[in-house]
């Protein structure tokens, strides 16, 4: 029993610790479903831009002198994923919960691009 409830523990420190895992709790409350999604769901620009930010980020990693340019990418993605958290706060406020499940698809689109950023940053200091 112990072990299990330090697991129920650990997984709400998790999630609480996560502004991404966060939201996802945030609307499974409101009963909104974020496991599934249909690409009807999200905007033609976001997805657009989606392509644009995986294009730039694959000239970038095959340069191995571009290290301002992946350093420029990180910069503009973490103020997309600032913008995105607060508007998801104020869609949530507002109850606006299907904005505020593709601002979500969109944060994990972003928190994905950020990790995989850090990993050709990884890769190219040698860890």
């Amino acid at each position: 029993m112990a072990v299990q409830n330090t697991s129920i523990l650990n997984e709400a420190y998790a999630t609480l610790n996560s502004p991404l895992k966060r939201a996802g709790y945030l609307l499974y409350l409101h009963d909104v479903e974020v496991e599934q999604v249909n690409q009807d769901e999200l905007a033609m620009d976001l997805l657009m831009e989606q392509l644009q930010l995986r294009e730039s980020l694959e000239e970038i990693s095959n340069d191995e002198s571009a290290q301002s340019q992946l350093d420029d990418l990180k910069s503009r993605v973490r103020d997309k994923v600032e913008r995105c958290e607060l508007s998801f706060g104020i869609n949530m406020e507002e109850k606006k919960y299907p904005g505020a499940k593709e601002l979500f698809h969109e944060l994990q689109f972003l928190h994905k691009l950020l990790s995989e950023i850090d990993t050709i940053e990884e890769r190219r200091l040698g860890y």
